[in-house]
């Protein structure tokens, strides 16, 4: 502090005894985010101008009134002298020699070069006025960045979205402490975060305290459609909200099949920035831990692939129990914690069919998944839940082929997908890695012959009519006899490993070997030693 005004007094004698440092009569506008000087020098000029035009055109109300607003834009962006990031200003007061004059340091972006302005007010408290509003301003800015979940001093209050559906999912945000960004989705930072659970006790576990959560914060720049989109994910996702005291009389099915999707914590939507607080997925999507195995050489048992499509095929079939299209199956939207537990996410296509119907058609324009859709989609935008059972095929030949991107070893670009699948083109069988040195030659050909069974599974889900696909739960079934009969095959010598936690050690292994790990691989999570 002492510092502080010492160059601010300092500041103040050279600007006083030097003309050319001077530039006359400003404004001072104090944002949530940025200080903006304007000139009003240019303004004076400007509103010189602005008389003469309005003498031309008087009779004419309605373009004066349009000229006068698109002149007074141009003229406020013409009148900027400069604008100084809050969170650069390291010093703001009021010179003590001087009481009238009021001051911030700020830090040049790029350099090490402090600079001090300097403002002249026609009072003593004008200038206190100043320097609080600059303080307060910098304090908040500084909020948000060590909480980025803090409430935004600029804001809309949507109080009325708490009421009705999700007042279940309210609570306070103070109840959350942001950890790092672990990723970007379409409408914002997501989180890693601290959720302090109020309903724990004091004999409770820390587990039960306190647990890890993902919070997707929407960004402040936003389109109304998107901010829609954005609430429709979590209203969607209450319908698939587990029932954590058994009070809704599921059956054990319906509880574990609902286990397999990405669970919703809770939302903060009473006032910007919105927040939705998901379930924390460990190694986040399985589309990028597949494809580190393989750049690792750590090859996946045939009892491990069956693992991540069975519980997946579980999840789906819950979907399609209750007559929900997730729409957008994916690797990529599957997600990966300890002991290879996988949950479904991404619900932000996912439609409820109606009553009598069977399918639904798509009327609007939008992003769609061109790789993983079925030939009706394709061709019609109609959608069923037997266009879920093709993508869930897509997502089998995923995990055989580590992640590899659909069509493009076929040399078929997204644009041309529709075309080579209308034609009757269809993925081709993955060639068989094998994870283990077999002593026997028919414990390889039993590895190869499994491999060879699921791609006939997944080209199944990829028969043109949708009636000739197999249902949902039917794929769960065939799919968790194999995984029965291959766990069994494998034995307690070669049970399955906690892919996760291995494919990072592998690449922490290859790092500390010196080898380059790829653009994308620290989006594995630190895992748990």
């Amino acid at each position: 502090l002492e510092k502080g005004n010492e160059v601010v007094s300092a500041a103040v004698d050279v600007v006083t005894n030097d003309p050319t440092r001077q530039i006359g009569s400003v404004e001072v506008v104090i944002g949530p985010s940025n200080i903006t000087i304007y000139s009003l020098e240019v303004d004076a000029e400007s509103d010189k101008k602005q008389s003469r035009s309005k003498r031309k055109v008087k009779s004419k109300k309605e373009k004066k009134k349009a000229k006068s607003i698109k002149k007074t834009t141009e003229r406020r962006k013409e009148a900027i002298i400069r604008t100084i990031p809050i969170q650069t200003i390291t010093f703001t007061g009021v010179d003590q020699n001087n009481p009238i004059m009021f001051s911030f340091v700020s830090k040049v972006p790029k350099t090490t070069t402090n600079l001090c302005h300097i403002f002249k007010t026609s009072q003593k408290q004008h200038a206190n006025d100043m320097a609080d509003s600059v303080g307060a301003a910098f304090t908040a800015a500084k909020h948000l960045r060590v909480d980025p979940f803090a409430l935004k001093r600029e804001t809309v209050d949507t109080k009325e979205l708490v009421q009705g559906f999700f007042a279940e999912l309210q609570f306070e945000r103070n109840l959350l402490e942001a950890k790092t960004v672990i990723g970007h989705g379409q409408y914002g930072k997501v989180f890693l975060a601290r959720y302090l659970n109020p309903q724990s006790g004091e004999n409770d576990s820390t587990e039960k305290k306190i647990k890890p959560v993902a919070v997707k914060l929407m960004k402040g720049q936003v389109s109304a459609e998107d901010a829609v989109d954005f609430l429709r994910e979590a209203c969607m996702m209450m319908n698939f909200k587990a029932d954590e005291n058994g009070e809704n009389g599921e059956d054990d099915d319906d509880s574990e099949g609902k286990s397999r999707l990405l669970q919703i914590v809770g939302a903060c939507v009473e006032r910007s920035p919105w927040l939705i607080v998901v379930e924390f997925m460990q190694y986040k999507d399985l589309g990028i831990v597949l494809k580190k195995c393989k750049e690792c050489k750590m090859l996946l048992r045939t009892h491990e692939m069956l693992s991540f499509m069975t519980q997946v095929a579980h999840g789906l079939s819950f979907l399609a129990k209750h007559r929900f299209l997730h729409r957008d199956v994916a690797a990529r939207n599957v997600l990966l914690h300890h002991n290879n537990q996988v949950k479904i996410g991404d619900f932000g296509l996912t439609q409820k069919l109606r009553e009598g119907k069977d399918s639904w058609k798509m009327k609007k324009t939008h992003r769609l998944p061109v790789r993983y859709m079925a030939p009706e989609s394709l061709s019609e935008k109609r959608f069923s839940l037997q266009t879920d059972v093709w993508a869930f095929g897509v997502y089998m030949w995923e995990v055989m082929t580590y992640g590899a991107i659909p069509w493009s070893s076929q040399g078929v670009k997204a644009v041309n997908v529709k075309k080579a699948v209308l034609a009757g083109e269809r993925l081709v069988i993955p060639k068989v890695l094998h994870a283990d040195a077999f002593e026997k030659e028919e414990e390889e050909q039993h590895v190869e012959q499994i491999f060879l069974d699921l791609y006939s599974i997944a080209s199944s889900c990829w028969l043109q009519e949708p009636k000739d696909r197999p249902l949902m739960n039917e794929l769960h079934h065939s799919l968790t006899e194999k995984y029965k009969t291959e766990t069994s095959f494998y034995g307690e010598e070669r049970k399955e490993r906690d892919i996760g936690k291995e494919c990072f050690r592998a690449l922490e292994k290859k790092k500390a070997n010196g080898v380059r790990r790829g653009t994308r691989g620290g989006s594995l999570i630190r895992a748990n030693k």
